[in-house]
């Protein structure tokens, strides 16, 4: 991997281990192409394809932990039986909605003396609770949220705040812009 920031073309994989620990390392496109090369899909902490991240470890820690079954702010971290990443916001008395984490965004970080990382939880909501209600018409919904983590404590922007994505992966015009 390239330093701090990392190079525009990688992005940082989290994957649920079966010993409950979440783990990441760098994906990265093959050279000269626009596919996803499958090496980078397994962690190599050494040799031609070393992908871990050693020095920007600090930046993407604190989601690896979070994910361990945190709550804060409100808000439950966790990574169901399936192995998928969610986030469960209290709606009301009785009533979770969760959010099935499928891509985190970092837009912005800073090191040194109080390092910080923002950027948009992308998902897809899922109701529980008595009153959970059924999908309409089979359509797949695709929601972001601003985050930040600061002093080891996330900040996640509440659900009036939500923007809703036109497609699986956000759009290349827009998408970008923090409040």
């Amino acid at each position: 991997p390239s330093k701090m920031p990392p190079s525009p073309m990688q992005a940082v994989m989290y994957c649920a281990r079966r010993d409950g620990s979440v783990d990441f390392w760098f994906i990265k496109p093959e050279a000269q192409s626009r596919t996803l090369s499958t090496e980078s899909l397994h962690r190599h902490p050494v040799g031609k394809f070393r992908n871990v991240a050693l020095r920007s470890k600090t930046f993407f820690a604190p989601l690896a932990k979070l994910f361990l079954g945190e709550t804060h702010l409100g808000h439950y971290f966790g990574v169901d039986a399936s192995g998928r990443a969610y986030v469960e916001d209290r709606v009301k008395e009785g009533r979770w909605r969760r959010l099935l984490v499928y891509f985190i965004w970092i837009e912005s970080w800073r090191g040194g003396r109080r390092p910080f990382l923002e950027g948009k939880l992308c998902f897809q909501r899922q109701e529980t609770g008595a009153e959970a209600k059924a999908p309409q018409s089979g359509r797949r919904l695709f929601y972001a949220r601003q985050y930040r983590i600061q002093d080891g404590v996330i900040h996640l922007a509440p659900p009036a705040e939500e923007e809703m994505l036109p497609a699986l992966m956000p759009p290349a015009i827009g998408f970008q812009e923090m409040v």
